[in-house]
């Protein structure tokens, strides 16, 4: 399609007194080539672009008079600034439109070809900057596709009615409160990586702790890196050792990159020192990308978001002028890397708790883990497991002798644990029903929260603040702070149907910026960012790619 735009109207025959019109008219109406430009949604694009000229005469919209429009102009400058919003200018053709706008002889025929450039560059960004430039069912099939694109006619039609680009362009954008506070970072980040120098990687030396001798020469490098990397860095002045400045600021760098603050310099803390802007741009790329993925209404109400690689969950709610805010967050615990145990990613709505809940066993945690060691003496004592024929409060529980035991091998019997402080799911769970069976719930291996990477589960996800979490949820039901407490006193359990569900979101998003507008990147534990980094076309080497200045004129 591109190649078409600006090549056949080479082939053109010599028109007398040829207008912008007749040239937007021509290039729409040849043939297709065999190889059109491989972008998302790109055809529909183009048989949407057909249709509008085609209803107004082929007339332009940006050119007027033989001049670019302030539309034009403040489109050009938006889709040269695409990587603001973790996209690449490229892709809305803003080189060749560039290349063209400059040509010697910008005549009637120039003018056509940037005419539609720009439309579809207009469209393109729209779509992609709105819904994603892949599917999420392509990467999580519990990610349904719940964003549509605005319609691109009715697009085309607003510019021609007098609208802002800009403005429409923006309102394309997740409204999300990551999203936003990401892009904000973004700009700071593009903006370092194109007037940076060549980043220097710093050698990899022995593990420094607080105190120990060092070179001046690392000393100098570390100290540079961090000014660099770390907001407000404490003055810090070489005197021989890794002395208490550098340690402080450290510390500080070390929790913007999701380590352990322990001040120790290690190979963690040295392969994040070497991590340089455009890796962490990559990084923020996957993430917009993802949070695109988020449905637009969730921002109407109060919703939670379980942030799978930062080990964190929030939940966030607007105020009375509309402006979100965190109002709750807490550790989590989630799944094991294995392939098997990663915790799904998904949006569902939480409909009900349960306070004091039993375990009911998997059957794939009980064959894999449990069945081996049902004879053994005392399993069911210390574990608190009960033999039950189906999962309901009134149950039936059958005493495990060697007869029931061999049922349950054979899928008579169903295994859950007795509620109570030894439960797998510690006080309560939250439930959003979906086809994972996965949902939030505490537990009694508290010390596990302490760890810096929390990856230890079977795929659900355990909660540090449960009791946090069961007043952010109730509160707004007519619950206080007491009658919470009371049921956590109970021995029974207890479900709680929420009047009002909460959108839960179990995301992916390894950089997000805190209250205090601090990036803070993470780790891909799960290696979702390298496949969908590949797939988007933004490896290091893509990114790097020179930025075009000028204006359009």
């Amino acid at each position: 399609m591109l190649r078409r735009l600006l090549a056949v109207v080479c082939l053109l025959p010599a028109i007398a007194v040829a207008s912008i019109s007749d040239y937007i008219a021509q290039n729409l109406n040849d043939e297709l080539p065999a190889e059109t430009l491989q972008l998302p949604r790109f055809s529909e694009h183009y048989s949407h672009l057909v249709s509008f000229y085609e209803f107004r005469d082929y007339q332009p919209i940006w050119y007027i008079d033989g001049q670019p429009t302030e539309q034009a102009k403040a489109l050009f400058e938006v889709l040269k600034q695409a990587h603001y919003n973790g996209l690449r200018p490229a892709d809305y053709f803003v080189d060749t439109i560039d290349m063209i706008a400059s040509e010697h002889t910008f005549g009637e025929l120039s003018k056509s070809r940037a005419e539609l450039l720009l439309s579809l560059g207009f469209l393109q960004y729209a779509a992609d900057v709105k819904v994603g430039r892949t599917s999420p069912t392509a990467h999580h099939q519990g990610f349904p596709e719940v964003v549509e694109a605005d319609d691109p006619g009715h697009l085309l039609q607003r510019i021609s009615d007098g609208a802002d680009p800009v403005a429409i362009l923006a309102e394309a954008e997740p409204p999300s409160l990551l999203y936003q506070r990401l892009k904000q970072a973004m700009i700071h980040i593009v903006d370092k990586r194109l007037a940076g120098e060549p980043w220097q990687t710093i050698a990899e030396g022995k593990t420094l702790h607080p105190g120990d001798a060092i070179a001046e020469s690392l000393y100098q490098a570390i100290a540079d890196r961090v000014v660099e990397l770390v907001p407000a860095a404490e003055p810090m002045n070489y005197a021989g050792s890794y002395d208490p400045a550098l340690v402080a600021n450290i510390k500080r760098f070390q929790f913007l990159n999701g380590l352990g603050q322990d001040g120790i310099i290690g190979k963690r803390t040295y392969q994040a020192l070497n991590k340089d802007w455009s890796m962490r741009e990559q990084q923020m790329i996957a993430t917009m990308e993802r949070l695109r993925w988020l449905p637009r209404k969730i921002v109407d109400t109060r919703y939670i978001l379980v942030n799978v690689p930062s080990f964190t969950m929030y939940g966030i709610e607007a105020d009375s002028q509309g402006q979100q805010h965190m109002t709750f967050s807490s550790d989590v615990i989630v799944g094991k890397s294995y392939r098997r145990y990663r915790t799904p990613l998904f949006v569902a709505d939480m409909t009900y708790m349960v306070f004091n809940p039993y375990w009911n066993v998997p059957n794939s945690i009980l064959r894999r883990e449990y069945i081996p060691h049902v004879d053994e003496p005392g399993f069911f004592e210390q574990h608190n497991f009960q033999l039950v024929k189906h999962f309901s409060k009134t149950a039936e529980v059958f005493p495990p002798t060697p007869e029931n035991i061999a049922a349950l091998k054979r899928g008579e019997f169903l295994l859950r644990q007795s509620n109570g402080p030894h439960n797998a799911l510690g006080e309560a769970k939250f439930i959003f029903p979906n086809a994972n069976n996965v949902y939030l719930h505490g537990t009694p291996a508290k010390s596990l929260f302490a760890k810096e990477r929390r990856d230890f589960s079977h795929g659900c996800i355990r909660v540090g603040d449960v009791p946090g979490l069961a007043n952010w949820v109730l509160n707004p039901e007519g619950w206080d702070e007491q009658a919470i407490n009371q049921e956590f006193d109970e021995d029974a359990a207890k479900v709680v149907p929420l009047k009002t569900a909460i959108t839960v979101g179990i995301i992916y998003l390894t950089a997000v910026v805190d209250d205090d507008d601090h990036l803070i990147v993470h780790d891909d534990i799960y290696g979702h960012d390298a496949r969908l980094l590949k797939e988007l076309g933004m490896t290091a080497e893509q990114i790097m790619q020179p930025a075009v200045e000028r204006a359009l004129y």
